[in-house]
């Protein structure tokens, strides 16, 4: 094994570890404004738990809280199935279509978020009246906008794998799946969670 290939694992859990810090970084900033009790000015009243107390009793928080939570949750664990699964194919396989399907994938990120709201809503309105404003209908709208950064993410950590350590597995006896889930998934966690949470703030 040379230096460099022995240096690119490394450096992807760098890289990984830099993004997840850098899309954190912001809510660390709000989280720890809110425990000083800071204002605009910069002054604080010292250590305080009062901004969280009085959150938490107001319920129009607490059922918005509860809600997003439920969506995001469910939007991101959507988005990781079918976005991992979506990688793998256009990474691993060849067939007719295999651009066509990433350029599906991608397509979100050039679609404005309020053109996509409205059409989404009209598609609601028109045809699917009893999902709209449910949980699972606010979650399918979110995996659209979560799946370009799953399939990117998982699809640059799959890149840089040895496909011949899977095929090893599937000489050995190994059905697909269980080449996957046993060699390929363990070298893809990081990229996977990182994805995950990526998803989970953005939604």
């Amino acid at each position: 094994m040379t230096a460099s290939r022995r240096l690119l694992p490394v450096v992807r859990g760098l890289f990984l570890t830099a993004t997840t810090a850098f899309v954190l970084l912001p809510l660390a900033v709000v989280v720890y404004s809110s425990f000083r009790g800071a204002t605009v000015s910069g002054e604080g009243e010292g250590f305080t738990l009062r901004w969280f107390r009085e959150a938490l009793s107001y319920e129009p928080f607490t059922v918005g809280l509860l809600y997003s939570t439920q969506v995001a949750l469910l939007a991101t664990l959507i988005s990781l199935a079918v976005g991992t699964s979506a990688a793998y194919a256009i990474a691993r396989l060849h067939f007719p279509g295999r651009e066509l399907l990433r350029s599906l994938f991608v397509m979100p990120l050039s679609l404005p978020r309020v053109v996509a709201g409205f059409s989404l809503f009209v598609l609601y309105a028109s045809l699917f009246p009893a999902a709209y404003g449910t949980v699972g209908g606010i979650a399918f709208a979110h995996c659209l906008l979560l799946m370009p950064f799953v399939v990117a993410i998982a699809g640059a950590a799959l890149a840089g794998l040895d496909p011949a350590l899977e095929e090893a597995a599937r000489d050995l006896g190994a059905s697909p799946l269980a080449a996957f889930v046993r060699v390929t998934l363990p070298q893809v966690r990081p990229a996977l969670l990182a994805a995950g949470v990526f998803a989970f703030l953005t939604s």
